[in-house]
């Protein structure tokens, strides 16, 4: 979760700590910028050094980038509501962590003041809460929330679920909606896709590193420096749903030796097993539902979230 310094921490989401060229956030990730990008890296889990001339990897000043995002001036091509949506959602976050930042800009500071009653506020106030342990109040803020479009209802979903996993009333439908989340892509389905992935793996206590599901263009979100380039590989699972007996297949890889687990929703494990064959078939000991299927290639440590429904 985010804090009330604006610093995250994205272990277990996708990304490890460590240092990033950030790139592209201002414009949907599709690569297509022409603006510059920074010549220093930042960590990418800390907020942005506002004070900096260089900011979210853009060689402009933070003030006027932001005055350009609120008035709805930034450069988009595709995937526009949504990712001006993302990008005042972040421009609020930082105007409301360093508010010295409204000095001298009307635009910035009635941006500010129009945002006070908004979603974007109520986020930062339920992270605010549970940051402390106030349960109560982040759950009196949730059950608050009147999502305006999809971006918002994921919010409001992974919120409810975060606080039933407090107070061990999370259900199956509850995390299964977490995953849902976890599997999104970042710059259509908002930043709480990070935060879900992070959840998922302290929930069921796991390392799993969650593919982006975007369309639409390529993923140039966020770019690693200096990270080796894992012998990827994809999974099927078939048939799905099934009577009981299910095949996974590995494509992708040559070097095959992987680790299957199986939960139930509420994170109990069903069954476990290795393999060193690409198709193995399984016909778990299951009643009827939804299950978590975690396939990790025990050469690259790569996981894979599969769905499973068994219907007898």
């Amino acid at each position: 979760m985010r804090n009330t310094t604006g610093v995250f921490n994205p272990n277990g989401s996708g990304f490890t700590s460590g240092t990033y060229f950030v790139t592209d956030y201002f414009n949907n990730g599709t690569g297509a910028s022409t603006l510059k990008y920074c010549s220093t890296p930042l960590p990418l889990y800390q907020a942005c050094p506002i004070s900096a001339i260089c900011c979210f990897g853009l060689a402009v000043g933070p003030s006027a980038k932001m005055e350009q995002i609120v008035q709805d001036l930034d450069p988009l091509v595709n995937n526009i509501a949504q990712t001006r949506y993302i990008n005042k959602n972040q421009v609020y976050r930082m105007l409301r962590n360093d508010p010295s930042l409204l000095v001298g800009s009307t635009v910035l500071d009635s941006f500010y003041t129009a945002s006070i009653g908004t979603a974007p506020e109520t986020f930062a106030a339920i992270e605010d809460d549970i940051s402390t342990g106030d349960v109560a109040n982040s759950t009196i803020k949730t059950a608050g929330l009147s999502p305006s479009n999809a971006i918002e209802n994921n919010y409001k979903v992974f919120y409810d679920t975060y606080l039933k996993q407090q107070s061990d009333t999370i259900s199956s439908t509850d995390s299964t909606n977490l995953v849902t989340i976890a599997q999104g892509c970042p710059y259509l389905d908002g930043e709480v896709v990070y935060q879900a992935r992070a959840f998922y793996n302290s929930i069921f206590m796991t390392n799993t590193v969650f593919e982006d599901n975007c369309t639409g263009g390529t993923r140039s979100f966020q770019t690693e420096v200096n990270t080796p380039k894992k012998d990827s590989y994809n999974v099927n699972i078939y048939p799905n749903p099934t009577p009981g007996e299910f095949t996974i297949q590995l494509n992708g890889s040559d070097n095959i030796q992987f680790s299957v687990q199986i939960m139930d929703m509420q994170g109990r494990s069903i069954f476990k097993g290795t393999s060193d064959n690409h198709i193995l078939t399984l016909k778990p000991d299951a009643e009827n539902g939804v299950y978590l299927v975690h396939i990790t290639n025990l050469i690259t440590n790569e996981t894979f979230i599969k769905k499973l429904v068994i219907q007898h």
